[in-house]
């Protein structure tokens, strides 16, 4: 699954997701075996200014349950999205079983203004 580029403006703005795994076509028995799942972004700012940036992963269960999440940033403490491509890279692994869905939410904000 890939995600589109978006750009940011002069406030914080976001993007969300909600991927159905069993609509993507993976069975109840592989999910619920909890394989590995692998969850990779890339991102920048511009070449003078530290813009913001943050990302947040959840695996959720059919009720919506959140059974594992990472994030790296978030609004309060935002990593610095500089001129350079820089990667974020998560392995779910270990995770209980259940999982149908992730949900996928990225944002920013233009710090030059």
């Amino acid at each position: 699954m890939n995600l589109q580029i978006s750009l940011t403006s002069y406030e914080w703005c976001s993007r969300s997701q909600t991927i159905d795994l069993i609509e993507e076509g993976f069975s109840v028995a592989f999910l619920d075996r909890s394989p590995p799942i692998k969850a990779q972004e890339w991102f920048k700012g511009i070449s003078n200014v530290a813009d913001l940036y943050y990302l947040k992963i959840e695996l959720r269960a059919a009720d919506g349950s959140v059974l594992d999440s990472w994030e790296a940033g978030n609004q309060t403490t935002p990593m610095v999205a500089d001129g350079n491509w820089q990667e974020q890279v998560h392995l779910f692994e270990n995770y209980p079983a259940g999982v149908r869905s992730i949900y996928w939410e990225d944002g920013g904000k233009d710090a030059e203004f």
